[in-house]
């Protein structure tokens, strides 16, 4: 039985910078993506990476930022 990996927000979802990073300090990553900065023009690009991370093993978490 294969072991289902601990999600970022299984606890509760991080609300703060310092929660979101004691999130991903804890967690197991294999893999890191960053696609910035975000521009609609570029949506297809983020659909096709996301549809090609879930087709690998193990979970795929998206983290939406906001800067000022």
């Amino acid at each position: 039985m294969a072991m289902e990996a601990a999600m970022i927000s299984s606890q509760s979802k991080p609300k703060t910078k310092h929660e979101l990073i004691r999130s991903l300090n804890k967690a197991r990553i294999s893999q890191i993506e960053v696609i910035e900065p975000y521009d609609p023009s570029i949506a297809d690009e983020v659909s096709k990476t996301a549809k090609a991370w879930t087709a690998k093993s193990g979970q795929v978490s998206i983290i939406i930022l906001r800067m000022p």
